[in-house]
């Protein structure tokens, strides 16, 4: 059994460390920073950042085998002044909750094709019914109209660099393989920028969702289904 204890996510702009203290507090979020990552490839099912950091590397065996099991416990502060520490503790406990293993299977063989596709039309078939029945995540009735446009346009930059960064990333593959004769490097560069974008796009919508009265949280099972059909278009891009 492993036990590990996160220090909370500091701003050293409130606390006013200095000197040794400060390098501490550097470090410690930078190895969280390096833990979220973590985290969220896996609920993604994108390529997991495992070495980025020593808490990462040590953590690597709770998360990536079919045998463990993992339990987050959250503490977080009532008082206003810490509010933002506390949601962004909270959301990091959530993605925990969220993130499915990405185990390979163990009978040695790889899966064909034809049976990633038919499991990535009944997760999107699975997805569709639930938005239908209200699961998915959605607009609150108070939503401000401006908000809920600027939100759409968001979602929409997000879509169309994951979109670009996913082709950048077959063509690369394809290219390795000697399909084409484009530039390996260069292609893994230009997937690279755009997954920095979809990224960078992805964390605006984040916090446009944490407006009052906007936006209603898919529930835990849609969520959990999501994360799946990711880890299969993932395992479909390398097949």
């Amino acid at each position: 059994m492993l036990f590990c204890d996160l220090a909370g996510s500091e701003r050293i702009a409130k606390s006013g460390v200095d000197g040794l203290e400060k390098a501490q507090a550097i470090g410690i979020n930078g190895s969280l920073t390096a833990l979220g990552r973590v985290i969220r490839a896996l609920g993604d099912g994108t390529h997991v950042p495992w070495r980025d950091s020593s808490i990462t590397k040590l953590l690597r065996g709770s998360f990536s085998s079919a045998s463990t099991h993992n339990t987050v416990v959250v503490c977080v502060a009532s008082e206003p002044a810490h509010i933002e520490e506390t949601i962004c503790s909270l959301e990091f406990g959530r993605r925990v909750a969220t993130t499915r293993r990405r185990v390979r299977e163990e009978r040695g063989e790889e899966r064909s094709r034809a049976t990633i596709e038919r499991d990535i039309l009944i997760a999107e078939r699975d997805l569709r019914q639930m938005r239908e029945r209200g699961m998915g995540g959605h607009y609150h009735d108070l939503a401000q109209p401006s908000e809920v446009r600027g939100h759409r346009e968001n979602v929409a930059k997000r879509d169309a660099a994951r979109a670009a960064e996913k082709q950048f990333k077959i063509r690369a593959l394809e290219a390795a393989a000697g399909g084409k004769g484009e530039h390996v490097p260069a292609l893994k560069v230009k997937a690279a920028e755009h997954k920095f974008e979809a990224d960078n796009v992805r964390d605006i919508i984040e916090r446009q969702e944490t407006i009052p009265d906007f936006w209603i949280k898919p529930t835990s099972v849609y969520v959990r289904k999501a994360a799946e059909l990711a880890r299969l278009e993932g395992e479909l891009l390398v097949a």
